[in-house]
């Protein structure tokens, strides 16, 4: 059973938690640096990182 798709609102331990369960991840974030951090974190996992902008 796949434990689903999660959306989350900047980068942080939650999407270690939502892989560890098997989830697909989706990280929005507004920070470049974070974001280019969380790219190279997660290059194997199945996440999408995504710059978001308010």
């Amino acid at each position: 059973m796949s434990g689903g798709n999660v959306v989350i609102l900047g980068g942080g331990n939650a999407c270690d938690m939502a892989i560890g369960i098997g989830c697909n991840v989706i990280i929005l974030d507004v920070n470049i640096k974070q974001i280019e951090y969380l790219k190279q974190k997660y290059i194997n996992d199945p996440v999408e990182i995504i710059e978001f902008n308010t």
